[in-house]
Order: C-alpha cells, then structure tokens, then sequence
C-alpha cells in the first residue's frame, strides 16, 4: 500500500463504522383498524418532541401506504436504532396531513406507538418506544 493511503484508510474505516455507512435498519408496523380503503395510511418517526406529531417535515423517517379497510403493514427503513415516538394516521381525504379540530383534537383515524387509549392530543412522551433492527409492532387506529 503505498504511503499516503496507509494513513487515510484507517480513518475511513471508523468513519463508516458509523450510521452514514451502516445498512438501513427495518422495522415494521402492523395498522390495524382502518374503517375503510379511501385515502392512505401516513406514518412518521419522530425523534424531535416540538415536532411532534404535526411537523411531518421533520420526522426522522415518514412513508405512505395506500388504505384498506381492516389492517395494512409498512416497513420503515432507520439510519440507527433508537427511543422514537411513532404516529400514524388515516389520511382519508389524501391530503397529506392529520386534520384536526379548532381545539387541536384528530378529526381522522390515528394511533400513536403505543396506542393512545382515548382521543387526546397526541403526546411525545406517550408515543415514545425502542426501535432496533428487526422491531414489529402492531397499533390500533381510534377514530373521533
């Protein structure tokens, strides 16, 4: 090896040993639910509490899956493992976004990660749960 990049290899190694060269890391969710096949399934990772859960923009991973009435699966796919506070909701109108009432309240089907027992504003702290390669986790959408 010649000189110069005996010295740089060593570098680049520790720095894929980080998530900007790991692979992606999937998990997957189970809705379950769902009143009906109009509009799509949104789903978002949130790692930011003054994001959640309207900054859609800002979720540290979101998808999109088409809805069926009763249960539809996505995966996710991370940049590392984490403490991620996870909503979802039943964009029936498909216009991208959780519609709510004056008061800030759900007016479409959601669920957060760890099934919200009543309709509320959805809660950081609440939704919170450990994400790691290979994580399943089945939610419930609650309809207002």
């Amino acid at each position: 090896m010649s000189g110069r990049w005996c010295c740089v290899l060593p570098w680049l190694t520790l720095a894929c040993l980080g998530s900007a060269c790991a692979e992606p890391i999937e998990v997957h969710v189970e809705i379950s639910g769902l009143r009906g096949a109009k509009g799509q399934v949104l789903i978002a990772l949130h790692d930011n509490r003054w994001a959640f859960p309207s900054r859609w923009d800002q979720a540290l991973v979101r998808t999109s899956v088409p809805a069926v009435e009763g249960t539809a699966t996505a995966t996710l796919k991370l940049t590392r493992p984490g403490r991620f506070a996870l909503i979802v909701v039943h964009d029936e109108d498909g216009d991208g976004r959780m519609n709510k009432s004056p008061l800030g309240l759900p007016r479409e089907g959601y669920a957060t990660g760890r099934n919200a027992p009543t309709l509320e504003f959805p809660l950081f702290d609440a939704a919170l749960r450990d994400w790691a390669s290979g994580s399943r986790v089945s939610i419930r959408l609650v309809y207002p």
